[in-house]
């Protein structure tokens, strides 16, 4: 049994197809007796959506402000509940 870190995100999981593998793979590992840490970042593209409604609103923003909102972990923070319903499900876990 080995400690696994697993890091996803982006293009990785840019499709519901691409997040059922990938929970295929975690829970292939699971159920091998690993102990997981799986971290997710934000899906493809969410970063850009954020930022580009940040910019409509606000067409020449703070820099600082703008420096929190290109970094926000608001993509990063719904991207588990997705995979919150992807492995319970696969048939490997």
């Amino acid at each position: 049994m080995a400690l696994i870190v697993q890091k996803f995100g982006g293009t990785s999981m840019g499709t519901t197809g691409r997040i059922k593998s990938i929970a295929g793979r975690i829970a292939a590992f699971k159920v091998a007796g690993h102990q997981l840490v799986v971290v997710v970042s934000a899906i493809s593209g969410e970063t850009n959506r954020l930022v580009a409604l940040a910019k409509e609103i606000q067409p020449d923003p703070d820099p600082r402000e703008f420096g929190k909102t290109a970094t926000c972990r608001a993509g990063s923070a719904s991207t588990p509940k997705v995979y919150g319903y992807a492995v319970p499900r696969s048939r490997a876990w």
